[in-house]
Order: structure tokens, then sequence, then C-alpha cells
């Protein structure tokens, strides 16, 4: 979890033979196979030198508003509330950010 409460996967490495936490991706939107696939990339580099800092989310590649609400009611709203039109209703009063990246909201 991170500090806010947030389910999210991480990895730890030790570069330079210091410990470093490395987040990968939030959950639901990363499976656990992608998650243990990137921890595995981070590992090889790291044994291979070519590890300088985690890579973060590029600004293109970042995901927006728009492309979040879907993907949250699909995996998390619907499966795990009952009055799940309500929350999208709701959400929808957001549509004037949905061209915002996520991580600048």
């Amino acid at each position: 979890m991170s500090t806010t409460g947030a389910k999210v996967f991480y990895t730890m490495v030790r570069p330079n033979g210091s410990h470093m936490r490395i987040k990968i991706d939030p959950y639901p939107l990363a499976s656990l196979a992608h998650a243990r696939r990137r921890a595995m990339e981070i590992a090889r580099d790291v044994e291979l030198g070519e590890f300088d800092k985690p890579s973060e989310v590029s600004e293109a590649s970042a995901l927006t508003l728009g492309e979040t609400l879907p993907k949250f009611i699909e995996l998390h709203a619907k499966p795990n509330t009952k009055d799940w039109k309500r929350t999208e209703c709701v959400l929808h009063k957001f549509n004037g950010l949905n061209e915002r990246p996520i991580d600048q909201i």
C-alpha cells in the first residue's frame, strides 16, 4: 500500500548495494502478471548495471482521467458496488478533466 492507502505494486532492488523501493503500477489497473514481469525487468537491469533510476511514466503514456474512469467502473465499481450507476453519474461531473493525466489532478 502507498502512503495514501491505495494499493500499488512495488519491487525492492539493491543497485550499488543500497536498498531501493520502486513503484511499478497501481492495482487494479495493472495485473499481478504485469507487475511480476515489470519487477523481473527491473531486477535484470539492476544485475546488468543498466539501472539508473526508476523510469517514471512519460507524459505521452500517462493515463488520462477519461481513460481511467471506465476502467474504474468496470474493474471496481460494478463488481463491488450495488449502486455503481450512481457512482458512474457522479464521476461524469468531472468530464471537463478527461484529457488531463491522472497524476496531475
